[in-house]
């Protein structure tokens, strides 16, 4: 009788290796494969993969401690592809753990693994977050030519006040470097509203704000800084407003009045 052949010895393998689902890696698994065998290791991580997703999802239900402390140890691809096998009502959170674990340890398989379908948005959130903690700067740049939309905004969002904290200086070049530009404008906004004076300082973040083009998102990026501001120093924030050379004298009534928002109907 002639030999199986080779696949059908992998999903052998991935289905033995998995379904004892202890947290360590079982005796039986294989070795893992030299830089010489890159086609046959990405093989054995799908089949093995592909194998362990009815477990592990009747795990997550029986015993989700044990769960997560088994797929922390699985490599970042396997756990994206277990994460995508998983029914829709736990696979968007599973995505993003395992899509996090992946962008920290390579963006670039992370993007390619993106998946197309509904649950694309739980992927790239964790991508951007894991992107965010290895390398903003790396991501700002990725997300700066993308298309308008929500994910550009949200890679942004999660890139820019990561970068801002991590490198200020590397950060003012590149913010200074687009001033005047319609995408100063909205990466201010986005910096401003998604940090806090632990971040940033004050009057940095009004420097930036002074920059900015479009009337209307300059008085509503402004007056978030200020209100922030007024709720540690009042008297700060009211001496701003009246001196600030680029406020025009006819909105310094109304941003100090919007500094005190009506009270909550009873």
């Amino acid at each position: 009788m002639r030999p199986a052949p080779f696949t059908f010895l992998l999903g052998l393998i991935g289905l033995a290796a998995f379904t004892a689902w202890e947290p360590a890696v079982p005796p039986s698994s294989p070795p893992a494969p030299s830089r010489s065998q890159p086609l046959r290791h990405e093989k054995l991580s799908a089949t093995r993969a592909h194998a362990a997703e009815p477990a592990f999802a009747a795990r997550i239900e029986s015993d989700p401690d044990a769960a997560l402390a088994w797929f922390r140890e699985q490599t970042p691809s396997q756990a994206a592809a277990l994460a995508r096998g998983l029914p829709e009502d736990i696979r968007a959170s599973w995505l993003t753990a395992a899509f996090r674990r992946l962008a920290e340890d390579d963006p670039d398989a992370a993007l390619a693994a993106l998946p197309t379908d509904a649950s694309r948005p739980g992927a790239w959130k964790g991508l951007l977050e894991g992107w965010a903690e290895r390398e903003p700067a790396a991501l700002t740049l990725y997300a700066d030519p993308l298309p308008d939309g929500p994910e550009r905004d949200d890679a942004l969002a999660t890139a820019l006040p990561a970068w801002c904290q991590r490198e200020p200086e590397a950060f003012a070049l590149w913010l200074n470097g687009i001033r005047g530009e319609t995408d100063y404008d909205r990466a201010v906004a986005l910096l401003v509203t998604h940090t806090d004076t632990l971040s940033r300082p004050n009057s940095l973040a009004l420097s930036w704000v002074e920059g900015m083009m479009d009337p209307a998102l300059r008085r509503g990026t402004a007056l978030a800084v200020l209100r922030q501001w007024a709720a540690s120093d009042l008297s700060a924030a009211v001496n701003y407003i009246e001196k600030a050379p680029w406020i025009e004298e006819t909105t310094r009534p109304g941003l100090l009045l919007a500094l005190f928002p009506p009270p909550d109907p009873e």
